[in-house]
């Protein structure tokens, strides 16, 4: 739950600072102005597009979070190292706070980028969910 309400404050301050909760608020405007509320059907192509869109977000969250995963297990293979080296030293007790230091403090490194990458492929995908709103769902 602490690393929960961690990431839920680094999320809002990203939208909030970035001014990316406008975004947010004119996607929601225009999925309502193209299909209203309640009223939208499906034609045969909109499972397929669907998926792809929901695969892209997939893949631009796993891009957001690889440096973090990538420190961390660069970090849990040196402290398994130190561990068969030294088998004396309590790696098991020290292993977990320096991966979780390292985690937050590649976060924190890479927060400078995020903007710049949620400008370039979320807007892209809020391209597509439009197109896709515009010309497979019929009102």
């Amino acid at each position: 739950p602490l690393m929960e309400q961690f990431t839920q404050l680094i999320l809002m301050a990203v939208l909030f600072t970035g001014g990316y909760y406008r975004i947010i608020i004119e996607a929601f405007y225009r999925t309502l102005v193209v299909v209203p509320a309640g009223q939208a059907r499906f034609d045969a192509m909109v499972a397929p597009m669907i998926v792809h869109l929901f695969g892209a977000i997939l893949v631009a969250g796993l891009q957001l979070a690889l440096p973090v995963m990538a420190a961390t297990m660069v970090v849990q293979i040196a402290v398994a190292l130190i561990g068969k080296i030294s088998p004396s030293l309590p790696v098991m007790v020290v292993g977990v706070p320096i991966k979780t230091l390292t985690g937050y403090v590649v976060l924190i490194g890479s927060l400078g980028l995020w903007p710049s990458y949620i400008d370039s492929h979320f807007s892209s995908l809020l391209d597509a969910a439009m197109e896709l709103m515009q010309h497979h769902l019929k009102a």
